[in-house]
């Protein structure tokens, strides 16, 4: 799977979890609203056999900020480094979603955005 069809089948999936007018921005970002009617500004980011990290991090933080967005979640079909979980925790209003895979009904990890 390439990073545009990852990206698309994450926005089919925020659409599945009722998330409105979820919108892809760029290759890599996703802006919806959640039931509360909050902005949130979704980044996917599609690895190979390497680990979303901090500069991921920092990408969404910037993105949260130019659209204006309440929350922030990263989402990555791998793993995250030590520096992205610590930098995220350290921001506050972001969540890290390892091992999303937006197609297969046996992801635990998507109730997490709920």
């Amino acid at each position: 799977m390439k990073q545009d069809e990852y990206t698309a089948a994450c926005s089919r999936h925020l659409a599945r979890e009722g998330y409105r007018n979820a919108e892809v921005k760029t290759g890599e970002t996703i802006l919806a609203e959640d039931a509360e009617g909050c902005r949130v500004c979704f980044r996917c980011v599609h690895t190979g056999w390497s680990r979303a990290g901090e500069l991921d991090v920092e990408e969404l933080i910037s993105l949260m900020n130019f659209y204006g967005a309440d929350r922030g979640v990263l989402l990555t079909n791998g793993r995250f480094t030590l520096g992205a979980r610590l930098r995220a925790r350290q921001e506050g209003n972001i969540t890290l979603i390892p091992r999303f895979r937006p197609d297969d009904g046996e992801n635990g990890d998507y109730e997490a955005l709920l």
